[in-house]
């Protein structure tokens, strides 16, 4: 035999345990031996308390029995064969094993010959047990029918996936839960309710006695029937009749109420006006309004008290005709719309009889009016505008549809507009102050030009349209008098150039000063080869060059002309001057500065006598560079003295025909040098060593 018991371990309604006894079937008896000589009888062991029995372990020591004869020859050995008297109980031997299953949460059964191992029929895997399926989600989960002839006691919450037949009684402690169908024949209790266990009759309902014995029995008055009523409108009604609220539960949870006032909620046990509506849950809307029909309206309609639509809102479906057909609208039949944070002056007004719209403003008076800043583009809900003021993050057009700058302005082409197409101005300005254009990068020096009216006083000729840079006295005024001024606000004549007016131009266009010197030129042009002669006061005139004041023409190419303290020497070769080369005291230089005697430089000059055809220097000399380094840099080639004029010096060399003192007054030799020498290349470009001499040359 074999039996299963569940067994509630921990009294918390849990099958937690197993246990599986085992008593193998008697096995054939073995021939009996010839008995041996009968031995005296053993007394009788107490007979022990048959524990649970477990799978048959060894067979335990057989007590002390008296001689036996020869035993036969065993038998197979099945169960335990018949065995002479008991004697005293011996100790239980090991528990036995069965081989091991094939899959997790088989539970073995005997099949009536022998023991099959790998049966999910009744499937256990440790926690749950799971009869007709594999993956129990209970402690005990049954897929398919039960029976239960008796009574069934359930502690916790029952589901029932199939149908379930209770021939007894059957008491849930939680809830029941029937997927399929339910046939009790006994009595079923549902809390402190007992059902009844027959059908009534047609028009019974279920009443419930004080003990919570529910019956079938006839109403003893009219109700409300579940499939409709024929009513009487003047006198029935669903209701209170006195001073309580109506409500609608469903799921036992209100949903529905009408308070004594008369006010209706939805989602709200108080409401506070005649529809008060709370919804609670998230991401969905707190209503839905639909007409379905092509030419129907989708709208909310508000009557004033004179009983008139004054406003709607809603949306119109396609084929709804009118104005609204395929749009969401708000419509005020004329009368003004506004919004408000509950402020006397509203943030958007529309005007009812004009349709003007203001923002800010209660009495719009164009098309659209804004009382305050506006930002639009990017800036919108990002920077705030100046008072009053507009920003624009794209372009705008005035006159265009399509601008293609920050600020496109065409005109209608009259030519009888006087006012212009921008018009800038700021009434109430103060005294010495601006009303400017600015243009540029940002708001700093150089950065930004400005074009400002300069106001002064009402009406003041003095007032004027500058041009400058930012936070600085414009460089170029037009002032209301007519002059224009260029570094000059308050220009003396009509054209001023300098801070106070040093260059003036009057208005017959006559030079009336330069440089801040009074002048009054000609006003004609003047003959051939005559000049412009000044009175002293700055009054010129044309004149023409007399013999013995002007200069003639020389005699010779090359001479240069000198004052002698009473009259030009025009014919003078003490300095020689071919357009190329330059020659002291030597009309033939063959070089681009050729002295034929002494020179002196620097400090000597006029100070010292250079030594015969040689030439003294104070301070560092360059020749064909113009940052000399040393006392003396020369570039190219050079000839001082008797060769001046007479011999081309080498590239980046020098010849002299005397003696040469640099940095010396007094020269005792061909060449004296106080100081370091660079010539050729290096003259302007390397420094000598101190009191040394580099040539790039020979």
């Amino acid at each position: 035999s074999m039996t299963i018991s569940l067994t509630n371990s921990n009294g918390s309604g849990t099958f937690a345990l197993w246990y599986i006894s085992e008593t193998g079937n008697m096995g054939v008896a073995g021939a009996t031996g010839a008995n041996g000589a009968t031995g005296a009888q053993g007394i009788q062991g107490i007979q022990g308390v048959t524990g649970s029995q477990g799978v048959q372990g060894v067979q335990g020591v057989t007590g002390a029995v008296g001689a036996t004869g020869a035993a036969g020859a065993n038998g197979t050995n099945g169960a335990v064969g018949a065995t002479g008297a008991q004697g005293i109980q011996g100790a239980t031997g090991a528990a036995g094993s069965f081989s091991a299953g094939s899959a997790a949460g088989n539970t073995p059964y005997w099949n009536g010959t022998s023991w099959v191992l790998n049966s999910s029929n009744i499937y256990n895997d440790g926690a749950n047990i799971g009869i007709g399926n594999t993956s129990p989600a209970y402690n005990l989960d049954v897929t398919g029918t039960g029976h239960y002839s008796g009574s069934l006691t359930v502690g916790g919450s029952q589901t029932v996936a199939g149908a379930q037949t209770v021939a007894g009684s059957s008491t849930v402690g939680g809830a029941l839960s029937v997927a399929g169908t339910g046939s009790i024949t006994g009595t079923l209790t549902i809390g402190g309710y007992t059902l009844p266990n027959t059908n009534g009759t047609a028009g019974q309902v279920l009443t419930a006695n004080s003990n919570g014995v529910v019956s079938w029995s006839s109403p003893t008055s009219a109700g409300w029937s579940l499939t409709g009523n024929s009513i009487n409108a003047a006198t029935n009604f669903i209701g209170t009749t006195n001073n309580t609220s109506f409500r609608v539960r469903t799921n036992n949870t209100e949903h529905l109420t009408v308070d004594s006032l008369g006010n209706v909620g939805i989602g709200n046990s108080t409401p506070s006006k005649a529809l008060h509506v709370i919804s609670n849950t998230a991401g969905s809307s707190v209503s839905i309004l639909q007409n379905t029909t092509a030419t129907g309206w989708t709208s909310i309609d508000y009557y004033g008290d004179n009983n008139n639509m004054d406003f709607t809102t809603g949306y119109a479906n396609s084929a709804a005709g009118g104005i609204f057909s395929g749009n969401a609208y708000l419509n005020s039949y004329g009368n003004n719309f506004l919004l408000t944070t509950n402020s006397t002056t509203y943030s958007l007004y529309m005007d009812g009889p004009s349709g003007n719209i203001g923002i800010n403003t209660n009495s719009p008076q164009n098309t659209f009016d804004v009382n305050g800043s506006a930002a639009f583009g990017s800036y919108g809900g990002t920077s705030a505008a100046p008072a009053n003021s507009i920003i624009v993050s794209g372009n705008v057009g005035i006159g265009t549809s399509s601008p293609g700058t920050y600020l496109d302005i065409i005109g209608t082409g009259s030519t009888t507009n006087t006012n212009g197409f921008v018009n800038v101005f700021q009434p109430g300005i103060l005294r010495n102050n601006a009303v400017s254009i600015k243009i540029g990068q940002e708001n700093e020096s150089n950065d930004e030009a400005d074009l400002s009216f300069n106001y002064v006083s009402d009406g003041s000729s003095s007032n004027y349209f500058g041009v400058g840079f930012y936070n600085a006295t414009p460089l170029f005024s037009v002032v209301a008098n007519g002059n224009v001024g260029i570094g000059n606000t308050s220009p003396t004549s009509m054209f001023s150039v300098g801070s106070t007016s040093q260059f003036q131009v009057n208005s017959s266009g006559n030079i009336v000063k330069i440089n801040n010197v009074t002048t009054s030129f000609p006003s004609s042009q003047g003959a051939a080869s005559t000049y412009l002669k000044n009175d002293g006061s700055g009054n010129l005139s044309w004149a023409t060059v007399s013999s013995s004041g002007g200069l003639g023409n020389g005699s010779a190419a090359g001479n240069t002309p000198y004052w002698n303290g009473s009259s030009w020497v025009v014919n003078s070769s003490n300095i020689y001057n071919d357009g190329g080369n330059v020659g002291i005291n030597t009309t033939s230089p063959k070089n681009q500065f050729d002295v034929n005697g002494g020179a002196a430089f620097g400090s000597y000059g006029g100070s010292n006598a250079a030594p015969n055809n040689g030439m003294i220097v104070s301070g560092n000399s360059g020749f064909g560079t113009s940052s000399p380094l040393n006392k003396l840099d020369v570039a190219g080639g050079m000839a001082i003295g008797s060769y001046a004029g007479s011999n081309t010096g080498p590239n980046n060399s020098l010849i002299i025909s005397n003696t040469l003192g640099v940095g010396v007054t007094n020269p005792i030799s061909k060449m004296d040098v106080s100081g370091g020498v660079s010539i050729g290349s290096y003259a302007g470009s390397t420094g000598a060593p101190a009191n040394g001499m580099i040539m790039s040359g020979i």
